[in-house]
């Protein structure tokens, strides 16, 4: 087996819209063969116990999927091992998964078996609080993501009055016919059933905008889209994953951390290439191989006089995403003294066991 390849992304995020889950794309369960769902509190072994078994699979030579936790990007919320079609994740608050196939496909590991309950009782009236203080942070951190959404409408409004459309069309066009061609269509739509899969690339976390894009981009070929939100790149993207689902391939889509629905970022894993949104939130160092400058398309002697407008938009923008990646820090913070109380109250060794069970049933596939 060839060395092992380590993609790192998110399954959740905390955006505009409050927290969004797309865990129910992690590995799909209809081909799934074990999908481990883990139970229990902060600091109770979950993300070591996934991060245990990934490196386990790398160092058998198996390709790792990590998913990052939006609330503590050093934390993990899912690894998948797509090989095996095996994946274990974190199924509580926010993301609460519950087995739609129970002891067929899932199987829930609950580590609230391993604690001393009667040391955590103790100090109920703390975990009160503390649960309370972790909700109120992250409901501002929503709000001031809201605001700089109803900011960055205002910025692709302005992008739409003055941009090109027919340009656009014929970028997009132009790109559909050089990704897919006529004996393309024929195939895939006859035996093969187009899938989507969705995902985030990037993250507002207590670190700031996080982003795994070079890990993500996986592909021979990358083409990296340039420009600000209204100028057509989410049109673009949504257009030739629409193109490739309808030929039969699948596509991971990736979304924005703040604007969950609209497309940053496409990967057409059966072309070998990706399409990538490039800004001041998420640039790759990888090789891109054409570059699309999307300011090109808009008219910029008639938009010159919303230029102060646009920057004090952004500025604000930046502002308020501050805000919010402040208030998700106290969140963190009081998460943490939760964790101070849940470790020692853990009996580590008869988790260790579990891992080296579960560790044992996933190689022996």
């Amino acid at each position: 087996m060839g060395k092992s390849k380590i993609r790192r992304m998110f399954a959740g995020g905390n955006t505009s819209e409050g927290f969004v889950s797309y865990f129910n794309y992690i590995l799909d369960l209809k081909e799934a063969k074990q999908y481990y769902i883990l139970k229990g509190g902060p600091g109770t072994g979950k993300s070591t116990f996934m991060n245990y078994i990934g490196s386990e699979a790398a160092k058998r030579g198996y390709d790792v999927e990590y998913f990052h936790c939006s609330s503590d990007s050093d934390s993990l919320d899912g690894v998948s091992i797509p090989g095996l079609k095996v994946a274990i994740v974190d199924g509580t608050a926010p993301h609460v998964i519950d087995p739609v196939y129970p002891g067929v496909v899932e199987k829930i590991i609950n580590l609230g078996e391993f604690w001393d309950t009667g040391a955590l009782a103790e100090h109920k009236d703390k975990f009160l609080l503390w649960k309370k203080e972790i909700k109120f942070n992250f409901a501002r951190a929503y709000r001031y993501l809201k605001a700089a959404a109803i900011l960055y409408e205002d910025i692709k409004e302005i992008n739409m009055k003055y941009i090109d459309n027919i340009k656009v069309k014929k970028l997009t066009y132009g790109l559909i016919k050089e990704l897919f061609s006529d004996s393309d269509e024929i195939r895939n739509t006859q035996e093969k059933e187009g899938l989507e899969r969705m995902m985030f690339a990037s993250a507002i976390t207590p670190e700031g905008a996080v982003h795994h894009l070079d890990s993500v981009l996986n592909t021979k070929k990358i083409y990296g889209l340039i420009g600000d939100k209204g100028m057509g790149i989410n049109t673009v993207l949504e257009k030739i994953k629409e193109e490739a689902i309808n030929r039969g391939y699948r596509v991971e889509c990736f979304y924005c951390a703040l604007l969950p629905d609209e497309l940053e970022h496409l990967i057409i894993p059966g072309l070998d290439i990706s399409l990538t949104t490039i800004n001041k939130y998420h640039k790759t160092e990888l090789n891109v191989q054409k570059h699309f400058y999307f300011d090109e398309f808009v008219d910029k002697t008639a938009s010159k006089a919303y230029a102060d407008v646009l920057n004090e938009n952004k500025e604000q923008i930046d502002r308020l995403i501050k805000r919010a990646v402040d208030s998700i820090v106290n969140a963190k913070k009081f998460h943490f003294e939760m964790e101070k109380y849940y470790a020692p109250a853990m009996d580590f060794v008869r988790l260790t066991a579990v891992k080296e069970e579960v560790k044992s049933s996933i190689f022996a596939l």
